[in-house]
């Protein structure tokens, strides 16, 4: 079965400085390459929002069923292109499975992860 991958960009919350953008499916190359021009266009208008009013780019990732290290790599990449701005990657609701390959590999040294966004709304 081919995997499939779906982003869905949430409404700016420039007042309290971040913009969701919610996963779901399978995070590997063919699932990349289903997302990959809608992702590139999202990160390009954050980058030129005003760092000072928005910070964070949230990944909800509630609804991600499996990332390999190919979208861990996109991940990563996506942190220093927002980092190198003064801005940041947050990540959200990681399940079991998830969670587990980003704690073996030492992603939340790197980036921040909460278990829910109400959590990470709670520890701005």
């Amino acid at each position: 079965m081919e995997s499939s991958l779906k982003i869905t960009e949430q409404p700016l919350d420039s007042s309290n400085g971040y913009q969701i953008i919610r996963f779901t499916g399978t995070f590997d190359k063919n699932g990349y390459n289903q997302i990959d021009g809608a992702l590139e266009t999202i990160l390009r208008q954050f980058m030129d929002l005003d760092p000072d009013a928005t910070k964070n780019l949230v990944f909800d990732f509630t609804d991600l069923d499996y990332i390999n290290s190919q979208g861990i790599g996109i991940l990563m990449e996506v942190h220093n292109k927002l980092a190198g701005t003064g801005k940041a990657l947050v990540i959200v609701g990681l399940k079991q499975n998830v969670a587990d390959v980003f704690q073996a590999i030492g992603m939340n040294e790197l980036i921040s992860i909460y278990p829910s966004i109400q959590s990470f709304l709670e520890g701005k």
